[in-house]
């Protein structure tokens, strides 16, 4: 991909998800499966940070892409 059409969207958003440790753990784990499957369909790479209460996502890709993702979970 030629760099000047890589476009990185940074975002963060709040954890919703409650439950005893090992179950937001699974939560997680899931989110974080679904999040490579569907960034490698788009042709996109990213960073998914949980830190507790918030999660920071950075996604790396065209920008129609970036947006789609960013659409999609918002």
């Amino acid at each position: 991909m030629p760099e000047e059409n890589l476009h990185r969207l940074i975002y963060r958003s709040t954890n919703a998800i409650t439950g005893n440790r090992e179950h937001v753990a699974a939560e997680v784990d899931a989110i974080l499966a679904a999040s490579r499957r569907r960034n490698a369909a788009a042709g996109l790479t990213g960073v998914l940070l949980n830190r507790g209460e918030t999660f920071t996502h950075v996604l790396e890709g065209y920008l129609d892409a970036a947006k789609a993702v960013f659409d999609r979970v918002t």
